[in-house]
């Protein structure tokens, strides 16, 4: 036996980091493994050559004085993290226009009634919807009243102006999820989040997050191991779990936070004959949400770069496009220390919504987008080859093998209404002492609210140990 523990967290993405952090600080001895050499997950960022990348996440709300991730970093002590503020928050560019997205809820209200005064009035009512479906997830029996309804639902009861309407829906691919299906209550927290909090980028590119929450866990006397893939859980003797890893390690704990892919770890790492029927045939009903393939370049200085950022779409219709929308980044017009004054970053998106991914080249995939990609982007940047000095394409397969997450989803389960709320997973598991966080768990994909699955575990955990102490 390799040491004993109150609680073993698996996997160090956010969820996974703000869980350790959360019961270390609360003094509880506390182990995070993590199968990577970098923590993070979703939220990472490496230097390839001259150049740094973000793989993942990269732009994050709810950091404002009143914001849910500010709370969370302040109530840790997670120290050493600056942000920058982005303006404009984002770029829309269709096929006639380019729309800048101003970094304050109240001006972009403003903004948009300018653009389109005869739905004034209509623009108003919805913003207060809107704000009214976020404020609710404080509330489940608030919320409820929403949990079935479909973002261009909502948008289209107030709405009937094409142009309108796609400038509202423009970036529904943040959520990894095709626009007639994601859910009103996830695409309303993301719009409130970072349009009255703002559009943040971490000072240092976005691994400075997860390095600031490692250095958290160790200064309260955590412990976190890298390099180290939990291959087994099993429930031993009065309900001890007993942690095999990749390097032959055993590891015991009072309780298991399972902070990585649900389906994965209940087929592969720890006995499903221990669940419930029911709830097996629950999360094999649940859907994959989708991914996405990614170009990444590192340029020669191009001084314009930052106005060539944002979602592009090839018309307003954006369920009707016959082409997927595709995403330009770069970390260095934000963040000028990354690279070198004489260099530039350049990352490239596309959402992949494909479901049955067994029979996929992905080798062939990833050429073909790797055409259609600079088809696009030489478009709208002509001369953007010549600058090129380094070059990299990754798959959705690329994301499942570092991540483990099924097909490469960047959100766990769809963000739909028939994968939200309650028809997510709960942090608690029927399984004594076994608990869930991150994004297959409520309250859902993104940031902010993987963080705060993380933190709704500890809370239990933190319950199940303390009952635990009390009836021994």
């Amino acid at each position: 036996m390799n040491g004993a523990y109150d609680v073993i967290v698996v996997g160090a993405g956010i969820s996974g980091l703000i869980c350790g952090a959360k019961l270390s600080k609360e003094g509880f001895s506390v182990l995070v493994l993590e199968k990577n050499s970098y923590a993070g997950g979703c939220i990472c960022g490496v230097r390839k050559k001259d150049f740094y990348f973000d793989y993942g996440a990269h732009l994050f709300g709810s950091l404002s004085a009143h914001g849910i991730f500010k709370y969370y970093l302040d109530s840790l002590n997670v120290k050493d993290l600056d942000f920058i503020r982005i303006s404009p928050s984002d770029r829309y560019f269709f096929s006639d226009e380019k729309v800048e997205i101003p970094e304050d809820l109240d001006e972009y209200v403003e903004m948009l009634k300018t653009k389109f005064p005869t739905s004034s009035r209509r623009i108003n009512s919805f913003f207060r919807e809107v704000i009214q479906i976020a404020r609710s997830y404080s509330s489940e029996k608030k919320l409820s009243r929403f949990y079935d309804l479909k973002f261009i639902d909502l948008v289209r009861k107030h709405f009937s102006d094409i142009k309108l309407i796609g400038v509202l829906m423009a970036s529904f691919s943040y959520l990894g999820i095709a626009p007639g299906q994601l859910g009103a209550t996830s695409m309303s927290l993301m719009m409130i989040s970072y349009l009255r909090d703002g559009t943040f980028y971490p000072k240092g590119g976005t691994q400075a997050i997860p390095d600031a929450f490692v250095r958290g866990i160790k200064n309260t006397g955590g412990e976190i191991k890298l390099c180290e893939e939990v291959r087994k859980i099993c429930i031993v003797r009065d309900n001890v779990k007993l942690i095999t890893t990749s390097k032959k390690n055993q590891y015991s704990s009072k309780a298991v936070v399972i902070a990585s892919d649900v389906r994965r770890a209940f087929s592969n790492i720890i006995d499903c004959s221990k669940l419930p029927a029911g709830y097996l045939s629950f999360l094999k009903k649940l859907k994959v949400g989708p991914s996405f393939f990614t170009m990444y370049l590192g340029l020669n200085k191009i001084n314009d770069l930052s106005e060539k950022c944002g979602w592009y779409h090839s018309s307003y219709n954006l369920e009707a496009n016959d082409e997927s929308p595709f995403y330009a980044f770069s970390p260095s017009c934000i963040d000028n220390s990354l690279v070198a004054s004489d260099k530039s970053v350049l990352q490239l998106a596309m959402p992949f919504y494909e479901e049955n991914t067994s029979e996929i080249d992905w080798e062939k995939r990833k050429y073909m987008f790797q055409i259609w990609i600079w088809k696009k982007i030489c478009e709208v940047m002509p001369h953007l080859r010549e600058q090129v000095l380094y070059e990299e394409v990754s798959s959705p397969s690329t994301i499942e093998k570092f991540t483990f997450n099924t097909n490469g989803s960047m959100c766990g389960w769809e963000m739909s209404p028939q994968c939200m709320h309650l028809k997510r997973l709960y942090n608690k598991t029927p399984i004594e002492g076994v608990y869930l966080a991150g994004h297959w768990t409520n309250p859902g994909g993104g940031v902010a609210p993987s963080a705060t699955s993380g933190w709704i575990a500890a809370e239990q955990v933190r319950e199940y140990i303390s009952l635990l102490m009390q009836t021994r």
